[in-house]
């Protein structure tokens, strides 16, 4: 998905579109989101506390090349 690149998260594009989202809640008591959207919230989150302000998928990508094992959350055209 083109809007979900590293380049608009970097922008806060994603962020924007969560933080106007107004809270859904299930019962009145358990919130509800959808299973596509947790791993975008779950990213702002991570990129907000990261001190390097990374994403998940950077942070990974560092991670696999300083201890030479192959993890991946992403997948550029080049990693296919």
């Amino acid at each position: 998905m083109e809007w979900t690149s590293t380049k608009n998260i970097k922008k806060n594009l994603i962020g924007q579109i969560i933080e106007k989202q107004k809270m859904h809640k299930v019962n009145e008591v358990n919130r509800a989101y959808h299973s596509l959207t947790k791993d975008l919230i779950a990213n702002e989150i991570f990129r907000r506390v990261q001190p390097k302000g990374m994403t998940m998928g950077e942070y990974m990508h560092m991670l696999s090349e300083k201890y030479g094992i192959d993890v991946h959350i992403t997948l550029n055209d080049n990693d296919f």
